[in-house]
C-alpha cells in the first residue's frame, strides 16, 4: 500500500456518481417527486440499473 500512495495510488471504488448519471439527475429527480410514474417506470425510461443507484441520484 506504501509504494502505491507513493505512486499517487490510493486503491478503492471511486466515490460519487459517473458522468451519464450527473446529466439525468435533474430529469430523474422531477419525475420521481411529480409522484405520477412508479419508480420501476423511471428506472426503465433512464436505463438505471437498480434503486440503490436510484435513490443515490435522488439525493445527489
Amino acid at each position: 500500500m506504501k509504494a502505491a500512495r507513493a505512486r499517487g495510488k490510493n486503491g478503492g471504488r471511486p466515490k460519487g456518481m459517473t458522468e451519464k448519471y450527473k446529466k439525468i439527475a435533474p430529469l430523474v429527480k422531477t419525475s420521481y417527486e411529480s409522484k405520477n410514474i412508479p419508480i420501476e417506470e423511471i428506472m426503465k425510461a433512464f436505463n438505471i440499473g437498480n434503486k440503490t443507484t436510484f435513490y443515490k441520484i435522488i439525493k445527489s
